[in-house]
């Protein structure tokens, strides 16, 4: 059950990672869309203008973005890439909570397999005793 856990979250991480990847492409080339759009509207570029809408325009195209409703599609997109996100990001937290929980369960029934639990409790209760003892004594 823990090793199952543990691949689950690897699956879920790895699929996470993916996604934020793809959806970190997809902002990025919104955000040179949308300065394409806003330099596209001037009537005089500077040269660094003309250099910077050359190359949203080059990524646009290459991306197959050749219309304002591709770019709205591209925004639908990257608005469920990242409600998936969020979903995985959840699922993948209450993987590791179950998996923290299946490892604290197990390291526990190792320690108590492994020892002599039972005399460990009375010899950890004999110490707290004698200290207390000990705490009553000093106040006298």
């Amino acid at each position: 059950m823990i090793n199952e856990q543990k691949k689950l979250h690897e699956k879920y991480r790895t699929e996470v990672n993916q996604l934020i990847e793809e959806y970190n492409k997809m902002v990025s080339l919104l955000e040179q869309s949308e300065q394409y759009y806003e330099l596209a509207k001037k009537s005089d570029l500077s040269a660094s203008e003309q250099n910077m809408i050359s190359i949203c325009r080059q990524a646009m195209h290459n991306n197959g973005l050749l219309t304002l409703s591709d770019v709205d599609a591209l925004r639908e997109r990257a608005r469920i890439s990242g409600n998936k996100i969020a979903a995985l990001k959840e699922k993948l937290e209450g993987c590791k909570q179950r998996y923290d929980v299946y490892q604290d369960i197990w390291d526990t029934y190792e320690r108590l397999s492994k020892r002599d639990y039972v005399a460990e409790l009375v010899e950890e209760e004999k110490r707290r005793r004698e200290q207390e003892a000990r705490k009553r004594r000093n106040k006298r």
